[in-house]
């Protein structure tokens, strides 16, 4: 029994000594908040992780002196993914993303070549007036004939329209996204699909009655994957753009990001199914980024155990030294904003002065030199200022540059030093780890004590239920060296002792001898 109860308590002691690796938030935040931004699509998800923590002040300034005139990112060579992902990160602070979101619209990929097809499920005959724009608003009339559609260009009856074809030539061609106002003289079940290759792919959007809008949405951003990460973004900027057409064409279902990111702006079940089952046997999704993508889309009551079991492989490929992840900002940005929550982190630059105005205003002459007379930075001017020019300008630090800045602020900590008194803060802080370094020996020495306690109520009937019962022995004595014994030869202390008889002289036997001889005479 006492052997089970101190097992417990070590069980005890070895998960909570566990707990204490998990992962380290606020030093892996702080370490995010003090790195330099090198790309702009690593910034946009540093700044997205730091905005739920009040923090990347830096890095909000640093994108948007990175926006191009046409109000896209990068500057000079505009992409949809870093685009929507900086619109994002701005939204998240506060700012107007009008613009940015105009650009995403104009500037899609239109790469389909099925049909768009128009279905009116009807009992009845009748006509629709179908209202586009295209570079001007037009209007088409269409008869409907118990189901069965025909229009001016296309007279043969069909229960599947083209709306590519049949109301003008090449008409979804010229434009990515297009709505259809239809308005009919009867009621019906309205609804559009994609077809391509003999494949029908429902457009999700049914409209029961005499009045629909029709929504189609022909166009993608780039590559798949951009396109992926774009309408996630978009789901939550502006749900009315999507390419939700060409990414269940081209699903790749063995994909982490493709059912975690399809399962977040579709919400069906089929997807977050798939999803569950990629989880490896080491409980994690294949990477860092592929795992905490996987663990954003698993963020429901549901799949707690599996968001349990992922965390705890994250925690284990945090860095022990600057706890990061992979010593990367893009994978330490994702782990933050995905898979962990951020209660009571709080970096504080909610109150700091926004930087912004200022930079902004600043010119960059571009001359190789970084003039820090002149306002000029990294974050508004990288042409002329990066890490390693041996300026250590206003938005470099010593953590985050020490090339240029290390000695610097050496020099300064020794003058500070010299000129001013020690401040209080650094001993509060160090008051403050000591008092937690207590705190740890303390609760171990009340574990320890425990375990003490049980031990030593225990130990009594612990050794008599654990030692053989002695059997009656004789105890040789110990031999004292220093002191001699008064008999000569050995005594065998086993046996019995029998009482030795004293050894008479010759003239006490003779004496005995003639008494024993008197006693006879007078016998007689």
């Amino acid at each position: 029994m006492f052997s089970k109860k101190v097992g417990v308590l070590v069980l005890v002691l070895v998960l909570f000594s566990l707990n204490t690796f998990a992962a380290n938030l606020t030093p892996a935040y702080e370490w995010l908040n003090s790195q330099k931004p090198t790309d702009i699509y690593s910034s946009a998800w540093a700044a997205l992780a730091l905005s739920e923590v009040n923090g990347g002040n830096s890095l909000i300034q640093y994108l948007e002196n990175q926006k191009d005139p046409a109000d896209c990112w990068p500057k000079g060579s505009c992409k949809p993914k870093e685009t929507a992902l900086v619109a994002l990160a701005l939204s998240k602070s506060g700012k107007n993303i009008d613009k940015p979101l105009d650009w995403l619209k104009s500037h899609q990929d239109i790469t389909l070549t099925g049909e768009w097809l128009l279905q009116i499920k009807t009992d009845s005959n009748g006509q629709c007036d179908v209202t586009y724009t295209t570079t001007q608003a037009a209007t088409k009339k269409i008869n409907v004939d118990k189901g069965f559609i025909t229009s001016d260009k296309c007279t043969t009856p069909s229960t599947f329209f083209n709306l590519g074809s049949c109301l003008e030539q090449n008409l979804l061609l010229t434009k990515a996204a297009l709505e259809f106002d239809l308005k009919c003289t009867f009621s019906g079940e309205i609804s559009s699909v994609y077809r391509d290759a003999g494949i029908y792919f429902l457009n999700d959007d049914v409209v029961t009655g005499n009045q629909a809008k029709i929504k189609i949405n022909n166009g993608n951003f780039g590559s798949y994957e951009d396109t992926l990460i774009t309408n996630w973004i978009l789901e939550e900027l502006n749900p009315d753009v999507n390419s939700l057409i060409y990414l269940r064409k081209n699903f790749r279902e063995n994909d982490v990001k493709s059912n975690a990111f399809l399962y977040i702006i579709t919400q069906k079940q089929n997807y977050i199914n798939e999803l569950s089952n990629l989880q490896k046997t080491d409980k994690s999704f294949g990477n860092v980024f592929d795992t905490a993508i996987a663990a954003l889309a698993l963020d429901d009551s549901q799949h707690q155990a599996q968001i349990d079991q992922l965390r705890e492989w994250l925690d284990l490929q945090q860095d022990n030294k600057d706890f990061s992840w992979n010593k990367n900002i893009l994978d330490t940005s994702v782990v933050l904003y995905s898979a962990y929550p951020n209660d009571e982190i709080d970096l504080g630059e909610s109150s700091l002065t926004p930087q912004t105005t200022t930079t902004l205003e600043t010119s960059c002459d571009e001359d190789n030199i970084c003039d820090i007379n002149s306002g000029e930075d990294y974050l508004s001017c990288p042409l002329d200022c990066f890490c390693g020019d041996s300026v250590c300008d206003s938005s470099e630090s010593p953590s985050s540059c020490p090339s240029d800045c290390e000695s610097i602020s050496t020099e300064e900590e020794t003058k500070e030093e010299l000129e001013e008194e020690p401040e209080e803060e650094p001993e509060e802080e160090t008051k403050e780890e000591r008092s937690f370094g207590f705190l740890w020996f303390l609760l171990i020495a009340i574990i320890l004590g425990v375990i003490g306690f049980l031990a030593y109520k225990k130990l009594p009937a612990l050794k008599s239920k654990s030692q053989p019962k002695e059997r009656p022995t004789f105890v040789l004595p110990k031999l004292v060296e220093s002191k001699k014994t008064e008999f000569k030869g050995p005594i065998d202390l086993l046996k019995p002792i029998v009482k030795v008889k004293s050894i008479k002289s010759k003239v006490e036997e003779d004496l005995e001898k003639s008494l024993r001889e008197a006693r006879k005479l007078l016998e007689k």
